[in-house]
């Protein structure tokens, strides 16, 4: 079973991680005086890897009063909100569900469909240029377990 979501602790983010976190504010910090807007906070985490929802950054920032936020502040958020990365094999069992004859295949066009009308909606163009790296064959079909090995590169 999978562990549960949301029990990050200080000892998970790595030296390594936090050195790409701080690489990832300074770039945001655009005018250097260490502060970034709260309403950046959502392209931050996704810079450093995370893909909150649009409700879980509104979530989060409600729980701020500050209008902005600064490296130490950036840390303990995402010490209390990291998501730990989703493993090929949780992407596989999700396209199993669209794989109607068990042959490892899902449409390309099913899966576009779903990604621009389920759940956290991606544009037209996100879908695309998510399924431009998949190697859609000439019956319009993508193999989904190389797929998701690109996707959790």
């Amino acid at each position: 079973t999978p562990p549960p979501r949301n029990t990050m602790s200080k000892q998970d983010i790595s030296p390594e991680m936090e050195e790409d976190f701080l690489e990832a504010f300074n770039l945001f910090d655009r005018d250097a005086d260490g502060q970034i807007a709260m309403e950046e906070l959502g392209t931050v985490m996704r810079a450093v890897g995370q893909t909150p929802t649009n409700a879980k950054v509104k979530a989060i920032v409600s729980e701020y009063s500050e209008k902005s936020f600064d490296f130490k502040m950036f840390m303990e958020i995402m010490k209390k909100h990291m998501e730990p990365a989703i493993s090929t094999d949780q992407i596989c069992e999700a396209f199993k569900v669209f794989d109607k004859d068990g042959s490892g295949k899902v449409s390309a066009k099913e899966i576009r469909h779903i990604l621009t009308t389920v759940g956290e909606k991606l544009t037209e163009q996100e879908a695309d240029d998510m399924l431009k790296d998949a190697n859609i064959d000439s019956n319009g079909l993508i193999d989904y377990k190389e797929f998701a090995k690109k996707l959790t590169v």
